[in-house]
Order: structure tokens, then C-alpha cells, then sequence
């Protein structure tokens, strides 16, 4: 008995909610119907076609998208920060949806529909102004909310742990040149005096060499040696 009774009260609330959601979504395409500039050129699909897609825009931005981002925040959502970026989400759209829809009851409700252009100009500025941020929000909520899922945050944790270790690696990598570097400046330092050595007595028998073969040649003359040589007989 409990169950059936608990059963018709569900019932009755769902009915509640479909009503609700069908008045709102009234009263929001008749708002931008009446006051949403064109969505399409009017040259191209007719004024009526123009105006009914427009609020149809205005009813799928504003009622539709709030249900769809409250369906994400219960059943989609993975973890907390997607749950949290889908209910502001549906937050956003459905405070949309509630200015619009009192802002058109109250003026059906008070028979203002004879508004000068410049009110409906406004008004119609006003509510393309609305449409473009939360379309703009919405984008950027789809946007964050990809970025947050489980597999998106693995890959960016698997994507900065390589990048730990390839840092680490290039670290390692400047650690051992740094430490060949040292090694090699050590054994310089301690072979420097034999090297240089080496390089004296190669210069230094290259040189004996040199002044060997001038005096072998007859070059050499008085004023340089103070000493005659005399010239090798001509063949």
C-alpha cells in the first residue's frame, strides 16, 4: 500500500515537473520570438520561418540545455569537477530560461505587447547580448568539462610524468658532461708540463734541424755567425 501510494506521488510530481518544464519553454520561445533579432536573414527563409527558429534557439539554449547539463551533472559526470562545472552549467541556462520567461509573462500578463521600437529594439539587444555570453559559457563549460574527464586527466598525468623523466634524463645527461668535462680539464692540468715539454723539444729540434741544413747548405754567413763558411764547390 505504501509503495503504490509512494508510486502515485512520483507519478503526480513527474507530471508536475513535464508541466513546469512546458510552461517555461513556452513562455521562453515566445520571448525571443517576440524579441530576438532575426536568427537567419529574413530574405532568406521569410520573417515567421526566422522569428520561429529563433525562439526555438532561444528555447534549446536556455530550457533544453539546462535539463542536458542537470542529466550530465547526475548520470555523465565522472568526477567532481565535471559534476561541479555541470551544474553551473545548468545553473546559468536555467537563470536564463527564468528571466526570460517572467520577463515575457510579465509582459503578456500586463498586455504591454504595444512596446515602442525603441523598448523592443532594447529588449532584443539585451537578449542577443544574453544568448552570445551563456553560448560563449557553454562552449567553455563543454570545453572544461572534456578536459576534466578521467581519461583526460590520465593522459595529462602520463604526459607530465614523461616529462619528469625526460627532464630527469636531460639533467643526468648535463650532470655527465659536466663531470667528463671536469675529468678531462684534471688529466690536462696534470699532463700540461709533460705535453708542453713535448711540444719545446719538437720545436726545439725542429729549429736545430733548420740551422743544421742552412750551415749544410753554405748559407750562413760571417756577419750572421761571425765566421766564414765556405761555399761548397759548384758542380
Amino acid at each position: 500500500m505504501e509503495k503504490e501510494r509512494n508510486k502515485s506521488v512520483e507519478y503526480v510530481f513527474t507530471a508536475f515537473l513535464v508541466l513546469i518544464v512546458f510552461v517555461s519553454s513556452v513562455l521562453t520561445f515566445g520571448f525571443f520570438y517576440e524579441f530576438l533579432p532575426n536568427f537567419l536573414p529574413v530574405e532568406l527563409v521569410g520573417e515567421n520561418i526566422s522569428k520561429v527558429l529563433s525562439g526555438l534557439f532561444g528555447l534549446l539554449v536556455f530550457d533544453i540545455g539546462s535539463l542536458v547539463w542537470l542529466y550530465v551533472h547526475l548520470k555523465i559526470s565522472e568526477n567532481d569537477s565535471q559534476r561541479t562545472i555541470a551544474i553551473f552549467a545548468s545553473g546559468i541556462n536555467f537563470a536564463g530560461s527564468l528571466i526570460t520567461s517572467f520577463t515575457y509573462l510579465v509582459i503578456t500578463g500586463q498586455k504591454l505587447y504595444n512596446l515602442s521600437d525603441d523598448l523592443r529594439q532594447t529588449i532584443g539587444f539585451v537578449s542577443l547580448l544574453c544568448i552570445a555570453g551563456v553560448l560563449v559559457y557553454n562552449f567553455f563549460s563543454v570545453w572544461m568539462f572534456k578536459k576534466n574527464s578521467d581519461e583526460s586527466i590520465t593522459d595529462i598525468m602520463e604526459g607530465k610524468r614523461q616529462q619528469r623523466l625526460k627532464d630527469a634524463f636531460l639533467q643526468r645527461q648535463k650532470m655527465l658532461d659536466k663531470a667528463v668535462e671536469a675529468e678531462v680539464r684534471k688529466r690536462f692540468n696534470e699532463q700540461k708540463i709533460h705535453i708542453a715539454n713535448q711540444i719545446a723539444d719538437s720545436y726545439v729540434q725542429k729549429k736545430i734541424e733548420e740551422e743544421l741544413g742552412r750551415h749544410s747548405l753554405g748559407t750562413v754567413t760571417e756577419q750572421e755567425n761571425g765566421y766564414h763558411v765556405e761555399e761548397l764547390p759548384k758542380v
